[in-house]
């Protein structure tokens, strides 16, 4: 399961495309001209992996509520209808409001709260980092993702100092300020996203458990 990244992760969909023994799932911003240009809702799978590939393309300014709204639906849902031995979560800090591609209003705390849900699941988990281009907060997401995966719950938020250390402000800490970019999603189209998913997805699982 892949999870928060700007870009559609068109490498994971093509590698198991035709795979039933791994779901993979794509949490990204799709537009008209925003490369890659992969990761439509209709791009399900084909073949064994028919209904294997979710996507969830996201019009540009989505904030933490809106993500975690959706986010926490879907991933109750994967658990209890695929139900995952193993999470694989590729983490992108460029989903962050002051990403230089000033896409969506996303902060840490936000994204943290994603990885705390997907531990309290109790499933074997492998960690790994992804993009990010504001270089100061990719490692301010970083630092946090991972002190949340240790279960390091009273780390300092004020960041010590260091070489790097006037990089960090003006405020020197571990949280990031949400976004006031023009949000483009709607509850209405989160919604059509959601549904979507459990009518051309979720039913196949059940489908291949009850063959099984």
């Amino acid at each position: 399961m892949k999870v928060r990244h700007l870009h559609h992760g068109d490498g994971t969909q093509e590698a198991f495309y035709c795979s039933n023994k791994v779901l993979t799932v794509s949490f990204h911003k799709y537009e008209h001209g925003f490369y890659p240009g992969t990761g439509s809702l209709d791009e399900i799978g084909e073949a064994w992996g028919k209904g294997y590939n979710i996507n969830v393309p996201l019009l540009s300014g989505i904030t933490d509520d809106m993500y975690l709204s959706i986010f926490s639906k879907l991933l109750l849902s994967i658990n209890q209808s695929f139900s995952p031995d193993v999470y694989v979560i590729q983490c992108g800090g460029d989903t962050l409001f002051n990403d230089p591609f000033q896409a969506f209003n996303l902060t840490t705390q936000g994204l943290a709260e994603c990885i705390k849900q997907i531990i309290e699941l109790n499933k074997f988990l492998l960690f790994l980092g992804g993009g990010g281009y504001n270089l100061p907060d990719t490692a301010r997401l970083w630092t946090t993702l991972t002190n949340v995966a240790l279960g390091n719950e009273k780390v300092d938020n004020d960041i010590p100092e260091h070489d790097y250390f006037p990089l960090y402000g003006p405020d020197f800490t571990l949280d990031t300020w949400p976004g006031n970019r023009k949000n483009k999603n709607t509850d209405s189209s989160i919604n059509q996203i959601y549904d979507y998913i459990q009518q051309n997805h979720m039913e196949t699982y059940i489908k291949a458990q009850i063959r099984s």
